[in-house]
This record gives C-alpha cells, sequence and structure tokens, in this order.
C-alpha cells in the first residue's frame, strides 16, 4: 500500500463513518447556527468547493463541523503530528475580508490587513487542495472588495487538504507548511499580461463594477489591472525617453502616409494590425511590478520592437495587385510564387499575437481562380488567399487536417512588402 493511500484509510479511520442529517441540522432551530452549515453542506451537493471554502472560512461553526477529529500537521521541519480538531481550530489562520482572504485578526479596524493569495486545486476526485502565502497588493481598501494586483509574496507557502467523505461533503484533514510542489515562489512578483482584451481599462472598470455581486471575477479583475498597470508602464516609458518617442512619432506618421494611399477597408485592417503589435509588445514583456528593477531592460526591448517596426512599416507598400511577393503582417511572413503552370507556391510561417505559442508553418501549392488561391484537403478543410483592396486576406474552414501546426492560424490581413536588404555574409568562427 503506498504511502497516499495509508493516509487516506488513517483519515477515514480517524473520522469514522458520519451519519448526521446535515438537512436536519437548520431545519426546527430557532437559532441560526445551522444556517452556514446547510448552505455549506449544499455547495457540497453542488460540486461548488470555492463556495464551501469561503463558508468554511467565515463560519467557526462550518469548521467545527467539517474538520477532522483529528488533522494531520505538517511542519517544514520536524515529524509530522496529528493533533486535535480543537487545538487547529484555536490557531486557525485564515478569515475574510470582503471578497478576500486575509491573517486571521487583521480584517480588524485598525489593524494593518495582510491578505493571502489562494490557489485551490482538485488534486484527485475526492480530494482539494487549497495553497496560500501572504502576500502584498498593490492597492488598498477598506471594505476588502478591491485591494489590485498581488505585488510580493511574503512567508512560508501552506496547504490545507480538504477529503470527501460518506456524508457527501469535504472536511479538512491536514494541513502542511512549505509543501515542496507549492505553486507559490515568495518574492517579488513579475507582471505578466495574459488576458485577451482590446480595452483593459474598460473591460477592468466593467468586472470592479460587479465585484460586490460577483466573488468569481477576482482573478478575472486581477488578469485585467495588470494589463492596464503594463500599458501604463510602457506608455510611460516611451513617453519619459526622447528616443523612444521621436520611434513612436515615426511609426504613427508611416501609418498615416500608407493610410493615405489606401482604401477604406485596408486601412482599418492595418489599424487592427498596429492594434495587435501594441498588445504583443505587452504580451511578451515581463516585469518586476514595484518597478524596482527591469526598467532599463524594458527601454531597450521596446527600442528593438520599435525599430524593427518601423523598418517592417518602411518597406510596406500601399498595396499590390499581384499574388507574387512577400506579405506580412505582425504575426509573421506569407512568401508566394507563381510556378511555370500558372499555380502558386506558398509558404508562410507565423506566430500568433495573441497567445504566442501557436505558431503556424505552411507550404502548398495552391491553383488560382480570379482573385483566389484555394486549396481543399480531403477531410473537406479548405483555405482561400485573395486579393482586395490591395492587400491579401486569408481564410480558413475547419482545423481538422492541422496543416497549420501548433494549434495556430494564417487567417487575417496580409500587406505587401518589399524585399528587405540581403544579409551580409556570415563569418566563419575559427
Amino acid at each position: 500500500m503506498t504511502r497516499h493511500c495509508r493516509f487516506l484509510t488513517g483519515i477515514a479511520i480517524l473520522l469514522g463513518p458520519i451519519t448526521v442529517n446535515i438537512a436536519q441540522a437548520s431545519v426546527g432551530q430557532p437559532s441560526k447556527d445551522g444556517i452556514p452549515v446547510e448552505a455549506a453542506a449544499q455547495a457540497c451537493r453542488a460540486g461548488r468547493f470555492d463556495t464551501f471554502f469561503r463558508f468554511y472560512i467565515q463560519s467557526p461553526i462550518v469548521r467545527e463541523r467539517f474538520t477532522a477529529s483529528q488533522v494531520l500537521s505538517a511542519p517544514v521541519a520536524g515529524n509530522s503530528e496529528f493533533i486535535s480538531r480543537s487545538e487547529f481550530l484555536s490557531r486557525f489562520p485564515l478569515a475574510l475580508h470582503g471578497w478576500n482572504y486575509a491573517i486571521a485578526g487583521t480584517q480588524s479596524e485598525g489593524v494593518d490587513k495582510q491578505y493571502v493569495l489562494p490557489r485551490m486545486r482538485h488534486f484527485a476526485r475526492t480530494v482539494w487542495r487549497v495553497d496560500w502565502i501572504e502576500a502584498r497588493f498593490d492597492t488598498t481598501s477598506t471594505d476588502g472588495k478591491w485591494i489590485g494586483v498581488p505585488v510580493e509574496l511574503t512567508g512560508m507557502p501552506k496547504r490545507l487538504n480538504f477529503v470527501a467523505t460518506d456524508d457527501g461533503c469535504w472536511h479538512l484533514t491536514d494541513e502542511v507548511t512549505g509543501p515542496k510542489d507549492s505553486p507559490f515562489q515568495p518574492g517579488i512578483q513579475f507582471l505578466h499580461c495574459s488576458v485577451r482584451a482590446d480595452d483593459y481599462r474598460r473591460e477592468l472598470r466593467r468586472i470592479e463594477s460587479r465585484l460586490d455581486d460577483h466573488p468569481d471575477d477576482m482573478d478575472i479583475g486581477r488578469d485585467l489591472a495588470a494589463c492596464a498597470k503594463l500599458q501604463n508602464l510602457i506608455a510611460s516609458i516611451i513617453r519619459a525617453d526622447a528616443e523612444l518617442t521621436r520611434l513612436r512619432h515615426d511609426i504613427e506618421r508611416r501609418l498615416a502616409v500608407l493610410g493615405a494611399q489606401q482604401s477604406p477597408a485596408a486601412r482599418a485592417a492595418l489599424a487592427l494590425d498596429e492594434q495587435q503589435f501594441r498588445r504583443r509588445l505587452m504580451r511578451d514583456k515581463y516585469l518586476l511590478m514595484d518597478r524596482s528593477a527591469g526598467n532599463r531592460d524594458l527601454r531597450d526591448d521596446l527600442a528593438t520592437w520599435q525599430i524593427s517596426r518601423l523598418e517592417i512599416l518602411g518597406r510596406t507598400e500601399p498595396r499590390r495587385n499581384d499574388f507574387a511577393g512577400a506579405w506580412h503582417n505582425v504575426g509573421g511572413e506569407i512568401d508566394v510564387r507563381r510556378l511555370e503552370d500558372g499555380s502558386y507556391r506558398v509558404d508562410a510561417s507565423l506566430v500568433d499575437p495573441e497567445f504566442l505559442a501557436w505558431g503556424c508553418d505552411f507550404d502548398e501549392t495552391m491553383p488560382r481562380s480570379g482573385n483566389t488561391l484555394s486549396l481543399t484537403y480531403p477531410r473537406g478543410d479548405s483555405i482561400h488567399l485573395t486579393l482586395r483592396n490591395g492587400i491579401l486576406f486569408v481564410e480558413q474552414d475547419g482545423t481538422g487536417s492541422n496543416y497549420c501546426g501548433a494549434g495556430g492560424s494564417l487567417r487575417g490581413a496580409y500587406f505587401p512588402m518589399r524585399p528587405g536588404p540581403d544579409l551580409p555574409p556570415q563569418i566563419p568562427i575559427p
């Protein structure tokens, strides 16, 4: 028998058969003591561990009801031991402040709030794990409704394990200090924009306006707040640097020159491409939340990206009415060559600017019909390259053939590009 199995068996023995009718705990009682217990039990029946856990943190009688009679305590050093339910609950560390989790006692008036960052995992069919660590957030809140983005994780990571028992509900069975597989790395946190949205501030305002009624939106709100913060940081660094400001203005002037020579549809596609470039800038950057370091690297990266963008836009033509040649957008490049039989060889290599792990490598021969190159695969999937308004539009139907690889896509608008300068010959390394 494995150690895990022996542990679960021991828990079952300690808990013993649970035969209490939870529904009867509140029915017919004049006091309100049974109401949170029944609410927690209802969350169990609905499979909503997140809701159950909030009741567990909020209510002492829920903790009393759904804690094992003996709790396995595993310190960071020393031997694990079983402690009584009463001893464990007497030093239970967590409490609620608004929609956020805090260190018990710090949510009271006149006490500096110390919040924690929790992560819940459905570890096994009957087991939930709650990892948590003390955290410093970037916003203060009197009611605990919005505390912003975690800036620094402090202290030792900890874990609470909950196991489902015969009564159909979860019971806390053990606590672990400093688990080896903790999802947290203490220290200053890196800022990473990981959401897909066109207007981070608008979405953040929408989320914040719903926080009183929708606590599940907290993590979404924090992602959006990270994006807005990163957007502000990039903008402020560009404004404060003369070279970056000049590059930004040069890019905007080049976009204006191209747009003046394009149709409205092509101009709108170019504006969308620039929008994707700016979002891609954000998704490529990892920054220290408190801005104590890393800004110089960010400045240099912004210069590199903007120089590259300006060089590409400088080679971009307003329009082209021939398939042959190079086409580009912010995701990558498509090269089209006309063959002697009148068909075209299409070679593409792209990375999705929204989810950078998704790539697309494509190399096929395609026949022409009018202003469209088309190819249909045996499973019915098809791809179409159409010349319209002087730019190249790519459409795909279906993904069953997986011809693009890595879950990527060729879809989108591409702009004609003049060939760049030849690369200098490589110098042999002695």
